[in-house]
């Protein structure tokens, strides 16, 4: 393992087995062990940890001062808004719990405060890397360069395309990017590009335990207001595999080329 790793876990993006295969990847020492900015901020650095994993979006690199190896799963945006609003509905101790109690799948999505879970969710937390690349690693030695970099890559969620640009940027930025319906090949592309040896049993996508399966008794409403939310992660994920499948091919990782195009409409 040669420099810093980090694994860009998007919520709900099946990243919980990726965690699983950096943890067993990489020496224990080396990992650490913090998931969330609550935790990250409130302890020190450790010269030790090596690989990080966890909710810091893209700003991470600036708490690191460099800008690591980073990773990134995406996921089918239906999928990963059906996903997340069933993990409200069924963990008391989220925060959006109560407030999603008795909301339909439209409803949650035109929600002021809930909307913000699942709206082009993906490409906003991916377009947050535009903010570390501009403080993190730059050249230019002209006053106040890196400052007005940093003011102007503030507007990058402006519009649908402003966020579409960013988010993009963003993908290009990533060392990366796997998919959830390809999880397995993801990881094994991971271990290609990050130097760390490849999974030995198969890490499976996180999914809930029969029993704890939520039903949402989706109606052609609740599809299109999916379908409205999610545009830009639309055209992101379709990006996303479309480098994923060159990376694929690029690093001896091809088997799965043939189902790429089945994976678009899953």
């Amino acid at each position: 393992m040669d420099g810093t790793i980090y694994f860009l876990h998007i919520p709900k993006s099946g990243g919980i087995s990726a965690t699983r295969y950096f943890e067993e990847a990489a020496p224990s020492e080396a990992v650490c062990p913090h998931k969330l900015w609550d935790e990250l901020v409130s302890s020190g650095p450790d010269p030790r940890w090596r690989v990080y994993h966890g909710h810091f979006g893209g700003l991470l690199p600036v708490w690191l001062r460099a800008w690591p190896t980073t990773v990134s799963l995406l996921r089918d945006p239906t999928s990963r808004t059906f996903s997340h609003i069933k993990h409200v509905l069924r963990t008391p101790s989220h925060p959006f719990h109560e407030m999603a109690q008795g909301l339909s799948v439209a409803q949650y999505c035109a929600h002021p405060i809930l909307s913000r879970s699942v709206e082009n969710y993906q490409a906003r937390y991916l377009s947050s890397l535009a903010l570390s690349r501009e403080l993190v690693a730059q050249e230019s030695s002209a006053y106040a360069a890196v400052q007005l970099a940093f003011e102007n890559s503030m507007y990058g969620q402006d519009s649908a395309a402003d966020l579409l640009e960013t988010s993009c940027k963003a993908l290009e930025a990533l060392a990366a990017v796997g998919v959830t319906e390809k999880h397995q090949t993801s990881l094994r592309l991971f271990s290609k590009v990050t130097g760390l040896p490849e999974p030995k049993a198969d890490f499976l996508a996180n999914v809930a335990p029969a029993g704890q399966q939520t039903s949402l008794n989706l109606t052609a409403d609740d599809y299109a207001a999916v379908q409205s939310v999610t545009e830009i992660d639309r055209k992101l994920y379709e990006r996303g595999l479309e480098r994923f499948a060159r990376q694929c091919l690029e690093h001896g990782v091809a088997e799965i080329l043939p189902d790429i195009e089945g994976s678009r409409t899953s």
